[in-house]
């Protein structure tokens, strides 16, 4: 049996061709003719990736009998070993699952030993025990996969890896990475986060427009999307050279997390995604304020605990802005009902409210989609800071559709055709502060709930063709559910 690899002119990677026997030469070049290469829409790719997620996060479950967020460790771990050629080349020839559970876990450690990470013998003892263990699956799955059910995973991942990455596809990457994390973990809920939609990661960068020059914070880093975010907003920019982006990458990235697991994913994630991770910080953000706040960053990005006992999500948002250099740019996704007194876990939300405006300005309040963290049903808002003034002025409320359809069978919203002309809208609609059909100005306090529902105008009068549609969908429900 062989392994066939195509490296093309030019190309970061060579990727698995998935051929295990010798073809003509024309054979190779008719897969390898960029005849043969077709372009596919975002849509199209997100949906291809789901579905890679769900079933390696099947296989790892049933076949390999990994739990819960030890899958991520071993898919981020497989990505991060396959980015070594020696490994790429080398693993379909080791000698049984054993040895090759051995080579991922000296690959990893390798690879993160030379990073320079903070806390990075932390991230190798949370990742050994984990990668060791993939050489002691149980007999059955040996009896499926007489190779090794783990080489037949590392294939499974490899083909689908390069498959995109070959093309410089970087986001589609951090995708792939996410939408996996979805399947295993609930959303992230059962690691306590909330995990941020690729699509929000990027409008954040888009909104506080990222260059080259910022340095971006992000003080409960989870997965590290949106550091990642930031990353390929500049590796992509045709107006940043190769001096500038490799600046960028190694010197203004900075993240804080507190809970083991989500360090050692947000550092593989960040790893798989080029952007560096020797600027993670592990530990309490509120503690490590003064460590943070040196660090000058100008550009804040936030999705906190929605289930803190001790800090409230405004709590984190103040902490934040206070951290973030004097004109510098915060924004967070906070739950609607953070910036409500009427919440009961915390009670001290005005006062907090009062003193952030005091110190920063409140430019805008984007209401989010209800479905945006399916399958949770929380509802959200991204506020928009310019740190060190005090509010002055109206904020620009807004409402905003991002364009996505739910798919409950993947577990997953997906964009539809209108979805980056959506996006594109309400991009320019901030840049400018209009006022549409979806947003207007407004002049808003500490008192106020910075919502966009609880201030828009609404016209609550009921014309005839109203009740005449409200009066046929009721007929067709009652015909499509056989009430008599």
């Amino acid at each position: 049996m062989v392994d066939t690899f195509a490296w093309k002119k030019n190309a970061d990677f060579f990727h698995n061709l998935g051929i295990r026997e010798i073809l003509p030469i024309q054979e190779y070049r008719r897969l390898l003719s960029v005849s043969d290469i077709v372009e596919k829409t975002p849509s199209q790719s997100i949906a291809e990736l789901a579905e890679k997620a769900t079933q390696i996060n099947d296989f790892l479950r049933d076949v390999m009998g990994v739990i819960e967020h030890k899958r991520l460790y071993v898919l981020g771990s497989i990505l991060f070993a396959l980015e070594a050629p020696v490994f790429k080349m080398s693993y379909s020839q080791s000698n049984g699952d054993r040895d090759l559970a051995q080579l991922i876990n000296q690959t990893v450690e390798r690879k993160i030993d030379g990073a320079n990470l903070r806390h990075r013998n932390l991230i190798n003892d949370e990742l050994r025990p984990v990668l060791l263990a993939l050489g002691s699956t149980r007999e059955k799955a040996h009896e499926l996969y007489p190779n090794g059910p783990l080489l037949e995973l590392v294939r499974l991942v490899d083909s689908s890896l390069l498959k995109f990455h070959r093309n410089r596809e970087l986001d589609m990457m951090s995708y792939f990475f996410n939408v996996f994390l979805s399947y295993s973990t609930s959303g992230g809920s059962d690691l306590g986060i909330v995990l941020t939609p690729a699509h929000i990661t990027k409008l954040f960068c888009d909104l506080s427009q990222v260059k080259a020059s910022d340095k971006v914070l992000d003080i409960c880093s989870g997965t590290g999307g949106f550091l990642t975010a930031a990353w390929k907003t500049v590796a992509l920019s045709e107006a940043v050279n190769p001096e500038q982006k490799e600046y960028f990458r190694c010197n203004s990235l900075f993240g804080v997390e507190s809970e083991q697991s989500l360090y050692t994913i947000s550092a593989l994630n960040m790893f798989i995604n080029k952007d560096g991770g020797a600027n993670l910080f592990y530990g309490d953000s509120f503690s490590l304020k003064d460590t943070i706040s040196s660090l000058n960053c100008n550009i804040g990005f936030l999705n906190p605990p929605y289930s803190d006992k001790i800090y409230s999500e405004i709590a984190f948002v103040e902490l934040l802005l206070d951290c973030l250099l004097p004109g510098g740019i915060g924004i967070a996704i906070i739950p609607v009902n953070s910036v409500s007194s009427r919440t009961k876990v915390h009670n001290n939300i005005l006062e907090t409210k009062k003193r952030i405006l005091e110190k920063h300005n409140l430019i805008a309040s984007i209401q989010m989609p209800i479905n945006l963290f399916y399958p949770k049903g929380t509802e959200t808002i991204v506020v928009v800071f310019k740190t060190g003034e005090p509010n002055s002025g109206s904020t620009w409320l807004a409402r905003y559709d991002d364009g996505y359809e739910l798919i409950r069978q993947r577990k997953a919203r997906t964009p539809t055709h209108l979805a980056q002309d959506f996006h594109d809208n309400l991009i320019e609609a901030y840049n400018r502060r209009l006022e549409t059909d979806f947003s207007f100005n407004k002049v808003l306090d500490y008192r106020d709930q910075w919502v966009y529902t609880v201030h828009e105008a609404s016209d609550y009068s009921i014309t005839q063709q109203d009740l005449q549609v409200v009066l046929n969908e009721y007929i067709s429900y009652l015909y499509q559910n056989h009430y008599k």
